[in-house]
């Protein structure tokens, strides 16, 4: 067997006991997306198979210099090598994954939050003009007809290497929730992920940033929450949304 990264790995494969195939990748600046080619030889040389696979390589993250106060994500927050401070008041930026009136009130008084909102009974609290409903009661689960989800990659989430469609890196983040209410008018501004399905007639947002009375969040319903340990898309996700609210 053998085969060959483009413009990544000069090392050769080695083949394990297991039969895995195992080579080193060197460092990368920004996300990259390659794929293995590997091929079959027989021993008279001929070409038996061959196959090939997308890879994702990502690069190290470096700890951002912010405090967070997350009473939902602390731990996952601190694997990440955040600082998680137990007073709100200490923080820079407030994780939540579930919107209450006491943290609606945060945000009318000039706080920053980042809204994970996950799930079913994210939202207990009332927006003018931001709703978060599960896609299937509003029709947007895409099993009837089909859907296709995007990023502003331009804005955003530029580190992810992915052209502005949802593709497999998003493996296991797709949302099972959307955000309704963002008036048309405000979309260029304010989105920076967004579903559709049919012939775009029916769309929400997925990532959505509002202003709220001197207060500022970024609402995602990605599944960050159970992935930032191991999946570099949801740990690029969070750190960009973070960055944007801490400026």
């Amino acid at each position: 067997m053998a085969g060959a990264i483009e413009h990544l790995s000069p090392s050769p494969f080695t083949v394990s006991d297991a039969g895995q195939i195992v080579f080193d990748a060197p460092s990368v600046s920004r996300g990259k997306h390659t794929l293995l080619e590997m091929q079959l030889v027989t021993a008279r040389g001929r070409i038996a198979a061959r196959n090939r696979q997308a890879l994702y390589f990502f690069p190290h993250l470096d700890a951002l210099s912010l405090k967070l106060h997350a009473p939902e994500h602390a731990d996952a927050l601190r694997d990440m090598g955040c600082s998680v401070v137990e007073d709100a008041a200490q923080a820079d930026v407030i994780v939540v994954g579930k919107m209450t009136d006491a943290w609606r009130d945060y945000l009318l008084a000039g706080g920053r939050v980042l809204w994970l909102a996950e799930t079913n009974d994210a939202q207990q609290t009332w927006f003018k003009d931001i709703r978060v409903v599960s896609r299937a009661q509003v029709g947007l689960r895409g099993d009837w007809a089909s859907s296709f989800s995007w990023i502003r990659r331009n804005v955003m989430f530029g580190d992810i290497p992915a052209d502005n469609g949802v593709g497999f890196a998003f493996a296991d983040l797709t949302p099972e929730q959307v955000i309704l209410g963002v008036h048309p008018f405000h979309w260029p501004r304010d989105v920076y992920a967004g579903i559709f399905v049919g012939w775009i007639h029916k769309n929400a947002a997925l990532v959505a940033e509002r202003r709220v009375g001197r207060g500022w969040m970024i609402v995602c319903t990605f599944r960050l929450r159970e992935h930032l340990a191991m999946h570099p898309v949801a740990a690029t996700m969070l750190r960009d949304m973070l960055v944007r609210l801490s400026r």
